[in-house]
């Protein structure tokens, strides 16, 4: 592996592996589509469930949303019942945060679950495609998508690597063809 970006996260998340759950801090993977931040957060979720018998969640940012929605006005499914799990347990992994359309509603539900979450001192793996910082004025970033509060929690709850590595998928199906 050359690449120094990929090194660094997976150096961090053999560490967080070993450590679990020493130092308190999750991780947030930010990156280009196809650069491995799910990979290797799902490897660390296997990992601790393997290892140490973790209690760990892996929620999908935008399949969790539509559920939601979904649970407005049912009777057999609850908001509250779908959001309990994930903000209780152990270890959470969300995957893709800021992938959803960034409504109001969308970023006080995501403000809601990492509140919880904080509060509670629970460990919580993030993804996402949306960098810190723009590289042109119209770029979006995680803080646009999630609002700052969220992202000034999300400072003091994890750790941030950049993965700057090409598309894996694209460069797979380039090579096949």
């Amino acid at each position: 592996m050359k690449n120094e970006s990929l090194q660094r996260a997976k150096m961090a998340a053999d560490e967080f592996v070993r450590d679990y759950p020493a130092g308190g801090a999750g991780l947030l993977f930010s990156g280009p589509c196809g650069s491995g931040k799910t990979h290797l957060a799902v490897g660390i979720l296997k990992e601790l469930i393997h290892k140490h018998h973790v209690g760990a969640l892996y929620v999908d940012c935008a399949l969790l949303i539509r559920l939601l929605q979904d649970s407005f006005g049912s009777e057999d499914l609850s908001r509250f019942d779908l959001l309990r799990p994930v903000e209780s347990a152990e270890l959470l992994l969300l995957d893709d945060l800021g992938g959803s359309k960034a409504s109001e509603w969308v970023r006080d539900t995501f403000a809601g679950i990492i509140n919880v979450r904080y509060n509670a001192n629970r460990l919580t793996l993030v993804t996402t495609r949306y960098p810190d910082d723009g590289n042109k004025p119209a770029d979006l970033t995680l803080e646009m998508q999630v609002g700052a509060a969220v992202r000034s929690r999300l400072y003091e709850m994890c750790t941030t690597y950049r993965l700057d590595a090409a598309d894996f998928r694209r460069t797979v199906a380039n090579a096949n063809h």
